[in-house]
């Protein structure tokens, strides 16, 4: 939004905010979603994919306003441990999941952890295994938002895939 002639930007949401799919990807959507319907989503923000755009790939520094909202949304959580998770734009399509090609990271809440997982998430865009992936489905990612969550320690975890049965996608 402007205010005053200058550009102020946004640069994380927190999960309970109405996402859009092609600035905080499927995955940060889709938790949003859930969250509002109200299942039980641990608390978190997404880090758009804009910051991915302006600090990663263009190699800057993060800006003071950036870690102003990392520090807020940090505040208003407060959990002890989080998980850093990519939330790709075009990584959890319907017909490519691109599971376990990006990284994800158990952080502390120290920032300067969370921060050092944040860059980890974006330089895992570049992984070979990323590259080969899309190679060979042919579908390409768009960028790169970051999801952090409250970790939560379950006792089952896991991933399920399934199918169809009227016409198997």
């Amino acid at each position: 939004f402007h205010q005053d002639k200058s550009i102020i930007l946004m640069y994380i949401l927190n999960l309970n905010n109405t996402l859009s799919e092609n600035r905080a990807g499927a995955k940060a959507f889709h938790l949003s979603k859930m969250m509002k319907s109200g299942y039980p989503v641990p608390e978190g923000f997404v880090i758009l994919s804009n910051a991915f755009d302006h600090f990663a790939e263009n190699k800057t520094e993060l800006s003071p306003a950036f870690l102003n909202e990392l520090e807020t949304e940090l505040k208003t959580i407060g959990a002890e441990k989080y998980m850093v998770r990519s939330s790709a734009i075009g990584e959890d399509g319907a017909e490519n999941s691109f599971a376990g090609q990006l990284s994800s990271f158990i952080s502390s809440s120290q920032k300067e952890d969370i921060i050092a997982h944040i860059y980890s998430c974006w330089k895992s865009y570049d992984n070979e295994n990323v590259k080969t992936y899309q190679d060979k489905t042919g579908k390409q990612l768009n960028g790169m938002a970051v999801v952090v969550q409250t970790l939560i320690e379950p006792d089952y975890a896991g991933v399920i895939f399934t199918r169809n049965p009227l016409n198997e996608t």
